[in-house]
Parts: C-alpha cells; structure tokens; sequence
C-alpha cells in the first residue's frame, strides 16, 4: 500500500533495514500516514514481515538524526509458479513518507534498498500493486508497471444500484431486475480452514495450475492458505465445494467497505473450473450478511478468474467508477532477471495488501 516519495533534494537521514524489535515503531509510522494500511496493526504487520513462512522480510526505514522514522518500504517473500517451475519472489508495499519529509528522495532510497536487499535473498523479482497516487513514484523506483486491474461487480441491492447509478430511485424497481437471484443449485458451504486436509489442498491447487499452465502466478498452496487467511483481525470466509474425488474448490471471502457500502469481496478462488467457481462464488453471496449491497472481485482478462466472476454474474465496472484504481508491475531485483511485465500472469486480492 502506498508509494514512494517524489525525488527532490536529499534529506539528512540515515537509511537501515527493520527488525522485529522495530515493530512497534513501524506499525505507529504506518497508521501515522497511511490510516487505512491493515500494518498499522502491529499483529498485523509481524504476521506479514516476520512470522510468514517464506523467509526474511526486507523492511527499510529512513530516519531523521534524532531517530524519528521519515519513510518506509518493504519487500515481503513469496513463492511465485514461473513456467512450471518454483522461483522465489517479493511483494512490494507499505511505502509511506512522513509529510514534512516528502519530495527529498527518501522514498526513492527505502524502496530501491528493500528491491535491493530481495534480489540479495534470491528474489530477483518484486511484483507491486500500486494505487493511483503511487504509480508515478514506484515507477521512478524501478517498477515496469503493466496496467490497471479490472475490477467487477455483481449489485445485490436494487436501490443502492439506482442511488450510485444517479437515476431515480422510481427505477429501482427496474432495476432489480440485473441484481442477483440466488439459485438454488448452487454448491458450496462455509467451512474452517483448519479442517481441511493439506494433502487435499495441494491436490486442488495442482490441478488449478494444470487448468491455467500458460500463467504465472503465486503459489496458493496448502502452505500459504494456512497462513494467508489466518491474518490477524480479519474475517474471512472460506468456502468449499467437493466432488466425488474430494476437494473440488475453495473460495474465500471477507466484507469491506467500498463504494461507501459494505460490500463482499471475494478475495480468492481456486478451482480448475469455472462453474464449480461460480457455484462457489453464489454460495458465498447467498450467505452474505444483511446490508451487504454488492459483490466485487478482480480478474486480469483471459484468465480463469475473470472467466468465473463473469459466469457467476459479475461485470466488469468502467475504470473511471472504480473506487480504488489499482495497478500491477514488477521490479527486477538483480541485473540479469528479464523483464517479465509482458508475459501472462494471474493474481487475485488475496495477493494484495489491502484485503
């Protein structure tokens, strides 16, 4: 979350990596200027940095001579699936710089020093999810950003859609004739993570990636389920659906609000096929909580994910009446990494920070 600061005159700080002693001190930063950055929460933030299962966190601070945190930028480890085969990356984010301290390049220092210290670790790839304030800075930081994120919608409320729509509300009843119905034959109930047998769910992403083979992606395996969705203060909803031969699908799902509504995004769907998908992501909606007035999820073009919000009814929302406009790039940590910003990759929220 977050940018980098614009490059100006350098300021007098000293720039040094963070450690879980830091915490604390990061977190404050954090809610200080960015108040809606979930690692405010310092649980939060050391189950990100410092209790992932997937290595060493490279988290830079810049701080004034009197010790006061001016900038932040760090770059958290993940395994991506890279033409079928395992390669360590990191992801990017909570680049934030105190007010007084901006435009002096101190933004510029802590991201390069945190893409820097990945491709030391292995990593020679960062992948960033800048929003529209932010693109611009992590640019000039080294990000080759592909584009926006299509995002899409699925109204659950008629007179919440007429009210966003600008029409008369006479037309809400007209209206609700594009809102969902939930369907009977859907498939799919709430489950606990816990319950789930890891063998299971490492057969499932398998055979997702055999669905999608083309794509690149992070790895969402049973590993990173167990710890993806035990974020600290946030309530997920998981989903399944199983078939004759067990696990045929997982979805899940957590109410956040946007649009200035609460609304269910699903943050996560995996299965190698796109009915069980929708029937998944119609069970999640059917059991939403009251005063939920839509459903959103995201879905780079030509990817199953895309394909499965669509069947479940979802459509794409134009780009201008996008509340929260992101945008997708990676950063080559190592001089000899390639550029990869042209090749086929998926993602979903759940690779994000903000949800």
């Amino acid at each position: 979350m977050g940018g980098v600061a614009d490059a100006g005159q350098p300021a007098a700080a000293t720039v040094r990596r963070t450690g879980p002693d830091d915490a604390e001190r990061v977190a404050a930063f954090l809610r200080s200027v960015q108040p809606d950055n979930p690692k405010g929460d310092v649980a939060t933030l050391r189950w990100q940095y410092w209790e992932n299962p997937y290595g060493e966190v490279c988290s830079f601070v810049a701080e004034s001579e009197d010790g006061r945190i001016l900038s932040h930028c760090m770059a958290y480890p993940l395994v991506a699936r890279y033409r079928g085969e395992p390669l360590p990356i990191a992801k990017g984010g909570d680049g934030a710089t105190d007010a007084d301290a901006r435009r002096q390049g101190l933004g510029l220092k802590v991201a390069r020093a945190a893409y820097r210290c990945a491709g030391e670790h292995g990593r020679p790839l960062t992948f960033a999810t800048p929003n529209a304030e932010s693109v611009r800075p992590v640019q000039r930081a080294g990000v080759d950003v592909i584009g926006r994120l299509p995002a899409y919608l699925l109204p659950l409320d008629a007179a919440w859609l007429a009210q966003r729509s600008g029409l008369p509300q006479g037309l809400a009843g007209p209206l609700g004739k594009l809102v969902f119905r939930p369907r009977r034959e859907r498939a799919g109930e709430p489950i606990d993570l816990g319950d789930l047998d890891p063998d299971e769910l490492d057969r499932l992403w398998e055979s997702a990636v055999a669905a999608e083979d083309d794509r690149h992606r992070i790895v969402h395996d049973a590993t990173w389920w167990r710890w993806r969705f035990t974020r600290p203060a946030t309530d997920y909803r998981i989903y399944a659906s199983r078939g004759s031969d067990g696990l045929t699908g997982l979805l899940a799902g957590v109410v956040r609000e946007a649009f200035d509504a609460p609304v269910l995004h699903v943050v996560e769907i995996l299965t190698p096929d796109v009915d069980t998908g929708a029937a998944l992501v119609r069970a999640a909606v059917a059991e939403r909580d009251a005063g939920v007035v839509a459903a959103a999820g995201i879905g780079l073009p030509g990817t199953l994910a895309a394909a499965t919000l669509q069947r479940a009814g979802f459509r794409r929302i134009p780009e201008r009446l996008q509340p929260r406009s992101v945008y997708l790039g990676f950063a080559r940590n190592t001089p000899d990494q390639h550029d990869v910003s042209g090749e086929p990759w998926t993602l979903s929220w759940a690779d994000f920070d903000h949800l």
